[in-house]
Parts: structure tokens; sequence; C-alpha cells
């Protein structure tokens, strides 16, 4: 029999009240000793995974992220509801932890709620009680009368909402029939009209009128209990867990590289829920349900199938499943649509208030159809066939990614004699794209106006593989890896330049590049217009929105140096609702660049139209990709709208003499 019915069983026995408070405290205990062992158990059966490096910077996040609500608060209506309840339920834990422990041991209060602390505290019960009633009725409001799409709406959800009011609203009327001493606010003025109300009453049935407040408040604090860990509400207790055991490796190298020399391995990526590291587990039984990844998601918001709160769920259903094998999680439990629609954004993880970690599960997946299974979409079949044959996304001729900068006087390395200061990195979308040789254009000159040494690589130089690493062809991306880490290497350059936020982040994250400076060309730009090396000439004031490149953004916390740019130039930032950390893709990342996708259903639509809210008369990027995403976007809304990179609008304001300038 269900532990929780013994409750029921107990009061239709009339059992008497110590045994019966004893025998319901056990019951509960058990129900969720063994719910939560259970599913510590089916945890410990996942890959390991180290995640003990730098332990009091870990404590650190614990204190602000779950104690100090800090992601939480961000949404000042969401976030203050739920702070309310997380520190309303601490404070009622230490009097339940009293009115428990207390009676057991024959003592009306435990010592430390003693003397001159008691009524404080009794006061700080009382005002966070009420407070916590308010918040769980505007908790229910949003839930069940505004019905907000990214609210789950189900028994268990309801029935911590009603439970809690319960818990909040009998200690509120046992406080009020203890006549609420002075120091009692919200005791004092219900103890008023108890008073009154008790006139009537003798006695005796005063104290069963308490007595049964006691019952029910401690039935319902042990029913929270019984339900915790059976629900989303594990994340009461998984919480602290989870953040202080977040990935502590930065944002941009968060991807595990795959050993294909270990023989232990016979397949590659996530087949099972086994698969999965421990970490990526207790994501799953972490998960609050809340839908601030939902409502981040590009992909969902542009009405693919895609939702990351989704996708936590059925994980964990995968995980609790009793299955013997395992079922197959891509194409089983996580349909492969779902997995091809993710842009790698991270902006689900970046809203996320427990700090779950979906991009890699995502990737994780991909890397068992494209390696193990062969399996991938056409576009990107024939995207890692370009890569493999010609070390470019169009299979064009190696040659012709850089040869075209001679004419403006660029060389490349085997021109140069010696080691050069700054390898200028081009890359494919910025050697190859008519649209982006323009930026590469204007980088050479700001870089020969500020009297930088440069050169490229030349022919020598190729893809990346970043987004084929996302698109889930490790073995493709650690080739393109060893060769160009090597050119990089032997250049002898103290730093690589780079235009495109995906090299950037790939360049300094994931190939080990010892100590060769990466620098995004935003910020470069931006220490030499500080710096006095780069002079330039407002060109009229005009209102610009930037577009953040999640890449270089989210990934790597680059969003003041291309704004500084921006208004160097004389240029109005006006900025979109969605920006910086919590900035929309523009559609491109995780390899989405390179596939198809139905016009009904294009993020970079959905970005050009906040974009054209703004009003602004220019949209600034810093990404190749972007870059194009958003042009697609303005043309296909019938726009005139410019968009540019913010080194393009740099160039334009070089003084005449300083843009005629050579190298």
């Amino acid at each position: 029999m269900d532990p929780r019915w013994v409750l029921v069983r107990l009061v239709v026995l009339g059992i008497p009240g110590p045994v019966l408070f004893v025998a319901v405290g056990l019951a509960g205990l058990v129900v969720f000793t063994r719910e939560a062992l259970w599913r510590l158990v089916r945890l410990a059966r996942l890959r390991a995974d180290r995640r003990l490096d730098r332990p009091l910077r870990r404590v650190g996040s614990v204190l602000v992220n779950v104690f100090g609500q800090r992601r939480l608060l961000q949404d000042p209506v969401a976030g203050s509801m739920h702070a309310v309840i997380f520190w309303g339920f601490i404070v009622l834990l230490a009097g339940n932890l009293n009115n428990i422990v207390a009676p057991l041991l024959g003592q009306v209060t435990l010592p430390v709620f003693r003397g001159a602390l008691g009524p404080a505290f009794v006061w700080s019960q009382d005002v966070a009680e009420a407070l916590v009633i308010v918040a769980v009725g505007v908790a229910a409001w949003r839930r069940y009368v505004l019905r907000l799409p990214r609210l789950t709406r189900s028994f268990g959800a309801g029935a911590i909402v009603l439970l809690i009011f319960l818990l909040m609203a009998t200690d509120l009327l046992m406080s009020a029939m203890r006549f609420a001493q002075a120091a009692s606010p919200a005791g004092g003025a219900l103890g008023e009209l108890v008073r009154s109300s008790l006139g009537a009453l003798r006695p005796a049935a005063a104290r069963d009128l308490y007595l049964a407040l006691f019952a029910l408040h401690d039935l319902s604090f042990l029913a929270i209990l019984v339900e915790i860990p059976r629900s989303k509400h594990f994340h009461i207790l998984l919480a602290p867990f989870n953040v202080f055991f977040r990935d502590g490796r930065p944002k941009g190298g968060r991807i595990a590289p795959v050993d294909f020399e270990d023989p232990a391995l016979d397949h590659y990526g996530a087949m099972t829920v086994e698969d999965l590291t421990w970490k990526q587990g207790l994501d799953t039984l972490t998960c609050t349900e809340c839908g601030r990844c939902q409502d981040a998601c590009p992909a969902w918001l542009s009405g693919k199938p895609l939702s990351p709160k989704a996708l936590m769920v059925d994980l964990r259903g995968a995980l609790l499943a009793a299955d013997a094998p395992p079922a197959p999680l891509p194409g089983g439990i996580v349909s492969e649509e779902v997995l091809w629609a993710c842009t790698t954004c991270r902006a689900c993880e970046q809203a996320c208030p427990v700090m779950n970690e979906h991009v890699p599960d995502i990737v994780e997946m991909r890397r068992y159809l494209v390696l193990t299974e062969a399996r991938a979409p056409a576009q990107a079949q024939v995207f890692f066939s370009n890569l493999e044959r010609a070390r470019n996304p169009w299979r064009k001729d190696p040659a012709d990614r850089s040869a075209w900068l001679a004419e403006l006087g660029v060389p490349s390395l085997d021109e140069v004699a010696g080691p050069v200061d700054t390898l200028y990195w081009i890359g494919c979308a910025g050697g190859y794209d008519e649209r982006v040789r323009q930026v590469t254009r204007a980088v050479v000159r700001l870089l020969q106006a500020a009297h930088i040494s440069f050169a490229v690589l030349g022919p020598g130089e190729a893809c990346n593989g970043e987004a084929a690493r996302r698109l889930g062809n490790e073995f493709l991306f650690q080739t393109l890896r060893e060769a160009n880490r090597e050119r990089i290497l032997a250049a002898g350059a103290r730093r690589i330049l780079v235009t495109c936020p995906h090299c950037f982040n790939t360049f300094r994250h994931e190939y080990d590049l010892g100590d060769v400076e990466v620098v995004h060309h935003a910020v470069f730009l931006a220490g030499l217009v500080e710096g006095g090396a780069l002079a330039v000439a407002g060109t009229g004031e005009r209102s610009v929105t930037y577009h953040d490149p999640c890449y270089l953004g989210r990934y790597n916390d680059v969003y003041e140096p291309p704004r500084q740019l921006i208004r160097a130039v004389g240029g109005r930032c006006v900025e979109m609702p969605r920006c910086r950390e919590k900035g929309l893709c523009c559609g491109a990342g995780g390899g989405r660049m390179w596939l198809e996708e139905a016009p009904t259903q294009r993020v970079n639509a959905i970005r050009v139209k906040e974009a054209l809210e703004t009003g602004a008369e220019v949209i600034a990027t810093a990404c190749p990709f972007c870059l194009v995403m958003l042009r697609d976007g303005l043309a296909d809304a019938g726009s005139g709208v410019a968009v540019q990179d913010v080194a393009e609008l740099v160039a334009a304001a070089l003084p005449e003499q300083a843009a005629r300038r050579g190298p």
C-alpha cells in the first residue's frame, strides 16, 4: 500500500494525537527517503563527471544564485514572487523545527528561540508567512487565471500551491490563537479577531481547534515532503547542488571532446540516457519546468518543435524509466527534428534559474546520429563533404580565400620575413562571401590606418570546424583543428585577430593555442580607438541598434566594445528589448547557417522585426553569420534599413587621408 494512505487510515481509526503525529511523520519520511534514494541511485548509474574544481567559487555561486535568487530576480514579478516564497520557507522551516522537535523533547520551545530572540523570530515569521500567502496568490493567478503558456498546469503543481497556502495560513492562525504577542504584528492583528471569536467557545473547544490547526499544518508540511521527490519540486532540495556542480569551464569551451582512441567505446555520442553524465541527469531532476528556457529559445519562438523545458522533462522520464535495455534517446525519446532545430545559442542556459546545461545534451545526441548512425539532414551532409574536400563550406578553391587581398596590399605569411605580430584570420565567410568581404576590407583599412603589422595565412587557412562540431561531426572538427592549430603555432604570431565570433570562441576555448592571444576585431578596434592609435571622425548622429552575436556575447561576455565603436563614430545606440545576455539569436548558430528552414519558421525574421521596431536607421552587428542572416531577413521584410558590421561603421568614419593611407 502506498504509504501516503497511512495518513488516512490513522485518522479513520482515531489513533491518539501523539501516536498519530509520530506515525504520520515516520510515514512521510519513509516515502520521501524511498523516492529520493531511488532517483539518486539512477544518477549513480550514469557516466562520471568531475565537478569539484574551485570549490570556493562554487560555494559563492550557490550563495548568489540560490539563496540570493539572482537570476530569478531579473524578472521583477515572477522573481519577487519566487524569492518571497523561498525566503519565507527558510523562516518557516526554523519555526517547524521548533514545533516538531520541542514537543518531542518535552519542551515548549527550543532554547535558541527563548529570551530576546523569541519575539523577534515570531515577528519575522508572521511577516514572512503573510508575504508568502500573497506570493502564492500571485503564483496561482499567473498559472490558472492568466494561464501563462510557459507554466505547467498539472495536479501536482496545483496541489503544491494549495499546500503552501495551508502551511502558511494554519501557522498564522496558530500564532493568532496564542494571542500573538505584541512583537508579532500579523499574529497580533489576527489575535484580536480570534480573541473576540473565542469568547463564545469553551476552553476545551478552543484547545481542540488549535490542535486541529496544528495537525493540518504538520500534515500539509509532510504532504509537501512526500510530493517533493516525486515532482518538479525536487528542485527545492537539488538546486543548491546543481548550481554548485555547474560547469566551471569557460562558457565557450563546454563541449566535451571525444577520445577516438578509446577502445572501450562501441559507439559515439549519447545513444541512451546511460551515455549521459550524472550532472546531465541531475539537470533533469532539478528542472523546475518554469519555461523560462522555452521563452528564450529562438527555435521554439520560430515555431520549431524544440522546447528546452520539454527536453529536460523527456530526459528525466528516460532517466527514471525502468526500461531494460534503456530506450534510445535520439530519434526515440527525443525526435531528430528537435535535435536539429537547436542553434546552440545558450539562451536557454542563460535563462535557467537552476543553471541547467541543455546544449551539451543536444550536441551529444547529434554526435550519436552523425558518428554512429551516419544520419544527418541532407544539407549537413553536403556541408561535411565540402569541408572534407575543400576545407570550406562552399567547396571553393582554397587559393581564392585570400588571393583577392593582394590588391589591398595585405601580405600572406609566406611573403613576410620572420614572424608577424598579428595573424589576421579572415575566416570562410570573410574570404568567400561577397558581402562579408566588405567587412574584411574595412578591417584591413583600419589595421593599415593604425599601422598594425599583420599578415594572413593565405591558402593554408581552413574552416575552424566549429559548425561541424556543433552539428555532431566531432571527428571532422578534430581533423580541421589539428591542421589549423599546427599552422597557427608555426606562424609564430603573438596575436590572432578574427572577425567571426565562431572562430573567436573556437580558437580561444577549443584549440589550445598556448600563449597566443585570440582577439575579436570589435575588441581590438575599440582598444585602438580608445588608445588614440585609430583616429575617427563622427559621421553625423544616427540611431543604431546593435545585435549581439551569441558566440561573442553570451559565450564570451563581449558586450560593450562594439557599442563603444558605435558611439565613437557618433552613433546613438537604441537597444532592442532582447539585448546583451538576453539577446535573441539570428538563427545561424549550431550549424543552422548551413541548413534550410521553412519560410514560416525563420528566426532571422523575428530578430529583424525586433530591430525595425526600435526605429533605428542602421542595424549593426559584429558577426558575418549575423550580418548575412539580418540582411536576408531585411530583404524578406522589404525593408531598406542598412545592416553593417561595426568595422564598416568605423572605416566610414576614418579621415580621408587615413582612409587613403597604404599598408
